[in-house]
């Protein structure tokens, strides 16, 4: 069976050992989906339970960190090419970088300027 598909056919139809390989790693999605979605829920608390930080403070803070992360991730995954993953980024990545960093900083001063149940 080649391994491209022919015009027609049904791009969710797999062979069975593709479809093998495909239900753990949706089970995996689906408990990271899980995970994260219980932990942002305590956002909230976290954020007004800190009294000596301001919303930039926290901001930039949670910047460092997660640039910490995904700099690790990518040494981890890539090991010697990571540098040459972060040049190839181009105009796409760079708008979600952009966007994942505004959705940060609104995020954030949600969290200090309105009431959190």
């Amino acid at each position: 069976m080649s391994s491209v598909a022919e015009p027609g056919a049904d791009p969710g139809a797999e062979s069975g050992a593709e479809s093998g390989e495909i239900a753990p790693r949706r089970a995996f999605a689906m408990g990271l989906m899980i995970f994260s979605s219980v932990g942002i829920s305590f956002g909230g608390l976290v954020v007004r339970s800190m009294q000596v930080a301001d919303a930039w403070q926290i901001n930039f803070h949670r910047s460092i960190a997660f640039t910490a992360a995904i700099a690790l991730l990518m040494v981890w995954r890539y090991r010697s090419a990571t540098a040459r993953h972060v040049r190839r980024i181009g105009r796409p990545g760079l708008i979600g970088g952009a966007l994942l960093a505004a959705a940060g900083i609104a995020f954030m001063q949600a969290m200090t300027n309105t009431t959190i149940a």
